[in-house]
């Protein structure tokens, strides 16, 4: 069996440096589609699931 070689830190700090950058990607695709939706469907609310529970002004939940 061979054993696995472990990355050197420059190849390390590549990889992060990499993976930094695609989350970047995928929050701002994800950001631009909610803001995307947001205006067609008015407000951006998910109206497909249960309703939440807001807290109203004396402490109470309110629907």
């Amino acid at each position: 069996m061979s054993k696995k070689q472990r990355p050197t830190r420059e190849q390390e700090e590549i990889r992060l440096r990499g993976l930094r950058i695609l989350a970047r990607m995928i929050v701002r695709a994800h950001l631009d589609g909610s803001i995307a939706e947001g205006q067609e469907s008015g407000g951006g609310q998910d109206t497909t699931g249960p309703a939440r529970e807001v807290p109203g002004k004396d402490g109470e939940h309110v629907r």
